[in-house]
C-alpha cells in the first residue's frame, strides 16, 4: 500500500490506534498492523480476507462506508 493510503488509514483509525495504545499495544513495538485496501472494489474482499486467514491473523478490523 502506498504511504498516502496508509496515512488515510492511520487518520481514520486514530481512535482505534489510541485504544490499542491505552491497552499497551503500540504499532511497530509489540503489534503489527497490516493495512489493506480494496480501493472500493468489493469483488476483491474475498481474496483479501482469504489472505488474512491464511496468515492466521489474530484480529481483523475493518472500516468503510456504504
Amino acid at each position: 500500500m502506498s504511504p498516502v493510503a496508509r496515512d488515510l488509514f492511520t487518520t481514520s483509525f486514530r481512535p482505534f490506534l489510541q485504544g490499542l495504545s491505552e491497552s499497551g499495544y503500540v504499532e511497530g513495538r509489540n503489534v503489527v498492523i497490516d493495512y489493506r485496501s480494496t480501493k472500493g472494489c468489493n469483488d476483491l474482499l474475498p481474496a483479501v480476507l482469504a489472505d488474512l486467514l491464511r496468515r492466521q491473523v489474530t484480529v481483523i478490523a475493518a472500516a468503510g462506508n456504504s
